[in-house]
């Protein structure tokens, strides 16, 4: 089943949102009832442990502040980023803000690529 199709199907059983991560792939996800994707930046990896997690709290924490699905996702981006660049644990204690700046940096590079 491709993405689109996957995404489909959820959508059919009445998501109104859906993200589905690709590892180090894009990022698809819905947004008015289209599909878009976005590329995950280079970043050195360094343990991937977490990541997945990481991307979810992101974005979630962005969702709950009503913020567009592409910043919400760029969000997730960010926070992951921070995972896999760091070996164990990283600082939990982020700043939403912060993040957010950083997911509108995400959004900006890949709108120029």
């Amino acid at each position: 089943m491709s993405v689109e199709e996957g995404i489909g199907k959820l959508r059919e059983y009445g998501a109104r949102h859906v993200v589905m991560t690709t590892g180090s792939g894009p990022v698809f996800y819905t947004d008015n009832g289209s599909i878009e994707s976005l590329p995950i930046p280079r970043v050195e990896v360094r343990d991937v442990t977490g990541a997945g997690d990481a991307f979810w709290s992101g974005y979630i924490t962005a969702t709950l502040r009503d913020v567009s699905p592409s910043l919400a996702v760029a969000s997730g981006i960010a926070v992951a980023a921070r995972a896999v660049r760091t070996v164990g644990p990283f600082d939990r204690d982020l700043d939403v803000d912060e993040v957010i700046s950083e997911a509108k940096e995400i959004l900006t590079q890949a709108q120029e690529a």
